[in-house]
């Protein structure tokens, strides 16, 4: 084995950051768990129910008449009486009852033609 001789107010010591380079880092090893974690397979499963909503939902269908929602909310809609706070509301009702929609949307044919007619209204 080789000596090294030490210079002057040299230290036996290794810094910290060479000790750190020279060391392999092993892999890390997935560890079985049925619990959560950061651990490989953790976590809720896709596509599993939360169960607040759930009853939420139900609550809400209870509560509330979604045919009459809409009517009534069309209505407001069609006068220029649906505002901010109106149509929050409505959108909240009805992410509780049916879920909220994809923030996306793919189409895959390209749209059709959309002709707009004005009529005087009197």
């Amino acid at each position: 084995m080789k000596q090294h001789r030490l210079k002057k107010n040299q230290s036996l010591r290794v810094s910290r950051a060479r000790h750190n380079a020279k060391r392999k880092k092993a892999a890390p090893k997935a560890r079985k768990s049925r619990r959560g974690g950061a651990r490989l397979g953790a976590g809720r499963l896709p596509g599993s129910e939360n169960k607040v909503t759930k009853e939420g939902r139900e609550l809400v269908h209870e509560i509330v008449d979604f045919k009459a929602l809409v009517e009534r909310y069309y209505g407001f809609a069609m006068r220029g009486k649906l505002g901010p706070t109106r149509a929050h509301i409505f959108d909240t009702l009805m992410a509780y009852g049916f879920g909220k929609p994809p923030k996306s949307l793919s189409i895959s044919t390209p749209p059709a033609p959309v002709n707009v007619y004005f009529h005087d209204v009197e």
